[in-house]
């Protein structure tokens, strides 16, 4: 692989850390969370949609929420090692790494410590990752040709071919 096709290593380091954090986060979730959540939340009650649940349940989706979107955006950031280097890569790459901890993290946050006010938090975890994903987009159309093909990463960045 020439320099402009190789996966870069921050991008791999961040997608198998956020993998390896979401698999583990989803066992913990599937098979200690529970006893958690029952400690911390009882037989309380809450109003979501006009809808009486425990509070314990929600908490459980919030926490399932916060695993899976950690775990699509590991995928991404690998998908997108794979893709040769440029500005809106590095970009969007940073994006859903910061987006990814910010919206995951305030969710588990919110779940283990309680605290609802954390959930104001969230929506700027997501809005980073939505940038993200305007990044892929951006990298789409200005990409010409085949992405593994070294002329079209240097037309994407303005370069001439070589």
């Amino acid at each position: 692989m020439t320099g402009e096709q190789r996966p870069y290593r921050g991008l791999l380091t961040a997608a198998g850390v956020l993998g390896f954090a979401g698999v583990a986060l989803g066992a913990w979730s599937a098979h200690g969370l529970g006893d958690v959540l029952v400690a911390i939340y009882g037989e309380a009650t809450k109003e979501v949609a006009g809808e009486t649940l425990l509070a314990r349940h929600k908490a459980a989706g919030d926490f399932e929420t916060g695993v899976r979107y950690q775990l699509v955006h590991a995928v991404a950031l690998l998908a997108l090692a794979g893709l040769p280097a440029s500005r809106l890569r590095t970009v969007a790459g940073s994006l859903m790494t910061v987006g990814a901890v910010i919206f995951s993290g305030s969710l588990y946050l919110l779940v283990l410590l309680a605290q609802p006010r954390l959930g104001a938090v969230t929506p700027i975890g997501g809005v980073l990752l939505l940038a993200g994903w305007a990044c892929v987009l951006a990298m789409a159309v200005r990409t010409t040709g085949d992405l593994g093909d070294a002329s079209s990463a240097a037309s994407s960045r303005g370069e001439p071919a070589a």
